[in-house]
């Protein structure tokens, strides 16, 4: 039910890279499971984690 996601914040490998394209597709299958994740950004500012938190309930935190 909770995903933690420690990342430097930018995809760059897999089917998905595009931040918009994978905020999408993590509405569309969790609209039924409702997953709270919780985003860690290290050494930058995330964007995607930032969405993904506030999407999901989560919580965001940027680590230098």
């Amino acid at each position: 039910d909770t995903i933690y996601l420690l990342s430097d914040g930018a995809p760059t490998e897999g089917e998905l890279t595009d931040i918009e394209e994978i905020r999408a597709e993590v509405g569309r299958w969790n609209g039924a499971r409702h997953v709270r994740i919780h985003g860690v950004a290290m050494g930058q500012d995330s964007t995607l984690l930032r969405w993904l938190s506030e999407d999901t309930g989560g919580t965001y935190v940027r680590v230098d």
